[in-house]
């Protein structure tokens, strides 16, 4: 299962951006920015009169597993302790 980062998408003029339940656009609050926001699959775009900006949605991927021979050899070569054949 992966884990869904979320960055506050921030306007151009300081303020965060809030979406609507269940909306994918949205502006700007502010008097004077125009900033209109879409919500994509892969994160936040920002689009105004000559400004195009971008935030991203990260996913947290899984660490990888050691396999059970790999676990044995660290186990025994830790176990050995410098003994020679």
């Amino acid at each position: 299962m992966k884990k869904v980062i979320k960055l506050i998408p921030l306007c151009k003029c300081g303020q965060p951006m809030v979406f609507p339940e269940g909306k994918t656009k949205a502006r700007c609050t502010v008097n004077g920015c125009g900033m209109r926001w879409e919500l994509g699959p892969e994160g936040y775009w920002a689009k105004g009169l000559f400004t195009i900006v971008f935030t991203p949605i990260f996913t947290e991927r899984p660490k990888p597993k050691v396999n059970h021979y790999q676990k044995y050899m660290r186990w025994r070569e830790r176990s050995k302790g410098g003994r020679v054949h």
